[in-house]
């Protein structure tokens, strides 16, 4: 069985995880081949719900996904919590990643951009229209009088 070691962000820091490699999945948009690998989580008791929050949020779509040194990682269903390790106060789990597609995760951004322009642009716009609004208000009432 081959393995190799996969830098990825848990629990706040980054850790280096024997990985196992898995068939690769494969990219909707292009067809790519996307990597996948099993992992072992040893974890102690008092962090395990911290992890499982962090696992259930990185197997949704929209993530947030774990971060790597490699890129970004999505939890595939079906983690598991297998047991208790040698000591009981540590637990262990067993996790199946696979690697985020780069174009889905632009496109998620650049609609975030976009989003961003779009609200900063009708602010700018309801400020202009109002200083217009105000001169025309000024310059009426000084021929009236």
């Amino acid at each position: 069985m081959t393995t190799t070691t996969l830098e990825i962000e848990l629990l706040g820091a980054f850790r280096g995880l024997a990985a196992v490699p898995l068939p690769s999945g494969t990219s909707r948009p292009d067809g790519r081949p996307l990597r996948r690998f099993a992992v072992e989580l040893h974890v102690p008791d008092e962090r395990h719900r911290e992890l499982e929050g962090q696992l259930h949020a990185a197997a949704t779509p929209e993530g947030p996904h774990l971060r790597g040194n490699e890129g970004r990682w999505r939890v595939l269903d079906g983690w598991s919590k297998l047991s208790t390790g040698r000591r009981h106060e540590i637990l262990v789990y067993r996790v199946e990643i696979q690697e985020t597609d780069i174009q889905e995760t632009q496109i998620g951004e650049t609609d975030i951009q976009e989003t961003q322009i779009e609200e900063t642009d009708i602010q700018e716009t309801e400020i202009h229209e109002t200083e217009i609004h105000e001169t025309e208000i000024q310059g009426a009432e000084g021929r009236e009088s």
